[in-house]
């Protein structure tokens, strides 16, 4: 009976909370590390403008973006995306990023879970989560508008 009762008590609410503090400062240390690709611009000339020069894009025609083909590929969730981001802030380059950054944390937490589910070890959760947050591989993704495609499907 006592068992029962520790775990609804205070110290096991406590201890719900303590198994969330390593994905938090995995996705804090993740935001500080990924926070200059912010400052980013819109690369001009390259995919970039590409996508926000789409008339799909431009006037969110959802029968455009899941009927056409872009850049040679057919990706209608990444174009909705990019059209998402037009209708609210056009070319300001910060909404995209800011996009690709939640969908890069997201993708964090689902790496987490998945690990934790697999393992049943925070350790091993722990470190395969920092290990894919910071990896150089995810900077292309996160910091170039115009490969949020990745992290969509990644999630």
């Amino acid at each position: 009976m006592a068992k029962n009762k520790n775990k609804t008590g205070e110290s096991g609410q406590r201890r719900n909370y303590a198994q969330y503090l390593v994905p938090l400062l995995i996705i804090i240390a993740t935001l500080i590390i990924f926070n200059p690709s912010m400052k980013n611009g819109i690369l001009y000339g390259w995919d970039d403008t590409e996508y926000m020069n789409d008339p799909g894009v431009q006037n969110f025609d959802l029968g455009r973006i899941f009927s056409e083909y872009h850049l040679g590929m057919y990706q209608p969730l990444a174009v909705a995306s990019m059209a998402l981001n037009y209708a609210s802030a056009e070319e300001g380059p910060k909404a995209y990023h800011a996009t690709n950054m939640f969908l890069h944390v997201l993708n964090i937490i689902l790496v987490w879970f998945l690990l934790l589910k697999l393992s049943r070890k925070r350790i091993i959760a722990g470190t395969g989560a920092l290990l894919f947050a910071i990896h150089p591989l995810n900077v292309e993704p996160v910091a170039w508008i115009a490969a949020r495609s990745t992290l969509l499907f990644t999630a």
